[in-house]
């Protein structure tokens, strides 16, 4: 698989480029996955429809790391990811969801629904890895992974994060209050350059809302796009494309 192979499958709107690697080039791709990312059915069998193999993105050299919101992988299907991710010579980092809090988050008029959401997946090169210098510990209930990377004193940090679907109910508010915290904690202890990888379930722009309407918790302090900017990040895809 070649960056160019990945481009016509993709069929990019715009920058096409995006995958070209120069020297001195560090490749991540931020997807979210919905889920799928167990490589094992129920009856151990292997699952045709699992998204995991988006590890080939870093097996084939195209990209060195691989960021993956709401992965959906608790505890127990991380067994299985690790070994298969083991298997084809890939690091493998989770902040694991829970059950229980996503059947907490998903109350709706007293009752919760199915709906298993959040865990965070970053997957690297072993060479990458070998640059890791911290894990932080604040998962936040698998919304949020953060790493720390030190290469020949040049720092990074990648937080990998997962915003609150739709904060309308207290519990969803309370998560997204207790997430904006962790996120700003998290930023505060970076020690150089910070890059967040986020489905923030929420805009800054009303270009980017559907009848140019913003939400009520898009407003709101909490929002992870608030955070963000009242932290002082810039928005990437804004400076590369300011009227899309």
């Amino acid at each position: 698989m070649t960056a160019q192979d990945v481009n016509t499958q993709l069929q990019w709107q715009g920058d096409w480029d995006v995958l070209e690697r120069r020297m001195g080039d560090l490749i991540i791709v931020f997807l979210n996955s919905t889920g799928r990312m167990d490589p094992k059915m129920d009856n151990g069998q292997a699952n045709a429809s699992s998204r995991l193999p988006a590890v080939f993105l870093i097996e084939s050299g195209v990209a060195d790391m691989v960021a993956i919101a709401d992965a959906q992988v608790d505890s127990a299907k991380w067994h299985n990811v690790n070994m298969y991710c083991k298997k084809r010579e890939v690091a493998a980092f989770y902040g694991p969801t829970s059950n229980a809090v996503c059947k907490m988050e998903n109350i709706v008029s007293a009752q919760s629904t199915s709906l298993v959401s959040g865990g965070t997946l970053l997957l690297m090169t072993n060479m990458v890895a070998g640059h890791m210098c911290q894990m932080q510990r604040q998962q936040t209930v698998g919304k949020q992974l953060h790493v720390s990377f030190d290469f020949m004193g040049a720092h990074l940090d990648i937080i990998v994060l997962y915003g609150v679907a739709s904060p309308s109910t207290w519990q969803k508010k309370s998560l997204c209050s207790e997430l904006a915290i962790a996120l700003t904690r998290s930023l505060h202890e970076c020690k150089g350059g910070a890059l967040v990888m986020a489905d923030t379930n929420s805009v800054w722009r009303t270009l980017d809302c559907i009848g140019g309407v913003k939400h009520k918790y898009d407003e709101s302090a909490d929002s992870v796009c608030n955070v963000l900017l009242r932290l002082g990040l810039q928005d990437l895809h804004v400076l590369r494309h300011a009227n899309r």
